[in-house]
């Protein structure tokens, strides 16, 4: 695995055989990512298994052939359980096309995959509190910042 940071976005290159959680996860560590997002990821994953969330539980399918990344996103809070939440969408040979919650993943050959971290310089808002919120208002020529005040609710 290697990733370098530039203009705090993080590429990460993931070698094949390497587990795709498993390998995210130490790249936020190494990049001190608590809280962030994965963007995109590129390149292929076999041994993969997705799932489908019914309401009340997953659906789980296993694929073990390698397959092509086609989407790869998520969020990740190192801090919670699980601390990375992916979605992935992968094409095989046939032309098929399966997706979901990314349960598990070895990567094939390479993956390409982009991390940033959230701002951590905001506020804590929680119910009860009162917030202001300012929005550009565009009147023909004319512009104006409009400033709304309400309370929390949940």
């Amino acid at each position: 695995m290697q990733s370098e940071e530039e203009d705090g976005l993080v590429l990460a290159k993931l070698d094949d055989g390497e587990d795709l959680i498993t390998a995210l996860k130490a790249v936020a560590e190494r990049h001190r990512i608590e809280s962030g997002v994965v963007h995109w990821g590129i390149g292929m994953v076999r041994e993969f298994e997705v799932g489908y969330f019914e309401g009340r539980e997953y659906l789980h399918k296993s694929f073990y052939r390698p397959a092509e990344v086609l989407g790869l996103h998520g969020t990740l809070t190192l801090g919670s359980d699980p601390p990375i939440h992916l979605h992935l969408v992968a094409g095989h040979s046939d032309f098929s096309v399966a997706g979901g919650h990314l349960f598990k993943a070895t990567v094939n050959v390479l993956n390409e995959i982009v991390q940033d971290q959230l701002r951590t310089d905001l506020p804590v808002i929680t119910p009860g509190d009162t917030v202001k919120v300012s929005a550009k208002v565009v009147e023909g020529t004319r512009e104006r910042i409009q400033v709304f005040e309400g309370l929390v609710m949940r």
